[in-house]
Parts: structure tokens; sequence; C-alpha cells
């Protein structure tokens, strides 16, 4: 009886064959920001061109920054170059 079973086993493990491979996937789409109805790539100006504002509190330049976390995640704004002293920002 187990000589039967061994031989089983061993018969389904040799006719067992490797995964099919996989087909190639198709190039994903563009990601749409929901929250401003455009993709992310495409903005309306040159931010690297523009001139950077000043800080509306202490008069310094602004530089780009990005959210890191909640509901603004990843969309830009400008920041006061002197932060954490002054915490002066921007809507682009």
């Amino acid at each position: 009886m187990a000589l039967r079973i061994m031989s089983v086993l061993l018969d389904f493990i040799t006719r067992r064959s490797a995964p099919a491979p996989r087909a190639p996937q198709p190039e994903p789409e563009p990601f749409i920001d929901p929250t401003i109805g455009r993709r992310r790539s495409q903005t309306t100006f040159n931010l690297e061109s523009a001139a950077a504002p000043a800080c509306p509190q202490c008069k310094a330049e602004m530089v780009l920054r990005r959210f890191k976390r909640g509901d603004l995640a990843g969309r830009e704004f400008w920041g006061c170059s002197r932060h954490p002293q002054c915490g002066g920002t921007r809507q682009i």
C-alpha cells in the first residue's frame, strides 16, 4: 500500500509542469489626479523657471515643497526657506 502511494505521488510530481509564462502586461494608464482633474505631469506653467515668491510673513525667498501626508499628499506648495523658524506658505 505504501509503495502504491509513493508511486502515485512520484507520478504526480514528475508530470507537474512549470507554470505557464505570463503574457506581457499593457502599459498602465497615466494616473489622473481626481482632486485637480488632470494628469500630474501636466502643469499650467513651468515652476522651475518661475521666480520664487517672497514669504508673506518674513519676506524671505520661498522654496517649492511637497505635501507628504494627508489629503493633499503629493501636491506642491511654496514654503518659506527659513522653515521651521518661519511657517509662511503659499498655494501654487
